[in-house]
């Protein structure tokens, strides 16, 4: 009988380099460490007053002064609510070897686990399918926590392409390509694909994209990259992003302040970017009613006449550590627990987020164009 091949992530030409023939330590290149050095959750989660980061009245009293920031600048608590989540952005190649890479893929969702044994109330949204063969094929006892966790609905599957890839320069079939690896592999792992297209990184979107994420199980879209525009302004929050053939995808921009969202980003001093003035007013909705439909020609479309002085009583938050995963990291956590014990934040998962923010769909804007990222 043949012998049934079992995929490996590291074959043994990966042994030495292809140039130098020197032998690479696979053990020493699996080192990883999160910014900022190493997380002690036990420490934000204890019940021991003498032991605990989070019952520390300085840290309490740090996230009194954020929400009074909040407030100063115009937020209203009784008007708007705070939903959050947590994730974890994973550059699958940035600065670091594919094999580092695997083991931030390993770490993130371990840590994500050993959060969830810590602490009840939240949810985790992973959105590479990529990630998940990773861990799949080479690290069996972190795949069965991953198991575990989706079955119990706190690690919820989101994303649906193979990677975040780059959003402008992909072929037409590259993306449906993407889409299909990336939805096939959910499906036949999990029995589920997702419904949100997650893209918080990338360097601008191609305004074909929603009719592609559309008709591959997507009613929804999320990025952060556009926050941080030097100069060309993204004027919403919330819209409806229409490609050429009519498409539209219900689409949210999500602060990264501090990898805190948008409760972490008032008191940030960036010019012209990632600051409340940046963005002010950009939660209004249309007057009921009203429709506008935007492009790059239109010229301030957050003041246009049809926009009204209503905002979204739902702010999604999703945060966590980024570019190199290990999120969310325990100090995350804390100011969000902080922030719910007071009554402004109230932990939900992704796809509850954009159901509730949808009930506004009918009162955003339309975008017809692409994202540009500068």
């Amino acid at each position: 009988m043949k012998r049934k091949h079992k995929p490996r992530l590291f074959p043994e030409h990966f042994s030495v380099g292809q140039f130098s023939r020197s032998t690479r330590k696979f053990e020493k290149g699996r080192i990883t460490k999160p910014r900022g050095g190493e997380d002690r959750l036990e420490y934000w989660y204890t019940e021991d007053p003498e032991e605990s980061e989070y019952l520390d009245p300085d840290f309490q009293e740090h996230v009194d002064k954020k929400i009074e920031f909040l407030k100063k600048d115009g937020w209203d608590p009784e008007k708007q609510t705070f939903w959050a989540t947590t994730q974890s952005h994973l550059d699958l190649g940035w600065r670091w070897r594919f094999i580092q890479g695997v083991a931030k893929a390993e770490r993130t969702f371990n840590k994500v686990h050993h959060h969830f044994e810590l602490f009840k109330p939240f949810t985790f949204t992973g959105s590479q399918p990529a990630m998940y063969q990773w861990v799949k094929f080479n690290s069996p006892e972190i795949w069965e926590k991953v198991k575990t966790d989706v079955e119990n609905g706190r690690h919820e599957l989101q994303g649906g392409c193979w990677s975040e890839a780059d959003g402008r320069m992909p072929s037409g079939e590259a993306w449906v390509r993407q889409r299909l690896y990336g939805q096939h592999f959910y499906a036949n792992n999990f029995g589920k694909i997702a419904n949100v297209s997650w893209f918080p990184d990338s360097f601008g979107y191609a305004n074909n994209l929603p009719q592609i994420f559309a008709k591959s199980g997507a009613d929804g879209f999320l990025t952060a990259k556009l926050v941080s525009n030097k100069q060309t302004k993204w004027p919403f929050w919330a819209w409806n992003w229409e490609s050429p053939d009519g498409t539209r995808l219900f689409s949210y921009l999500t602060g990264n302040h501090s990898k805190l969202g948008p409760l972490g980003g008032f008191d940030v001093d960036q010019l012209d970017s990632d600051i409340k003035e940046s963005y002010l007013n950009s939660y209004r909705m249309l007057k009921e009613g009203r429709s506008l439909v935007a492009d790059y020609e239109t010229d301030h479309p957050e003041e246009n006449e049809n926009v009204s002085d209503a905002e979204l009583p739902i702010i999604g938050c999703f945060f966590g550590e980024g570019d190199g995963g290990h999120g969310p990291q325990g100090v995350e956590m804390a100011v969000y627990r902080g922030y719910a014990e007071r009554g402004h934040v109230k932990w939900k998962s992704t796809a509850e987020i954009f159901d509730k923010l949808r009930e506004f769909q009918d009162r955003l804007p339309v975008w017809k164009d692409e994202l540009y990222y500068q």
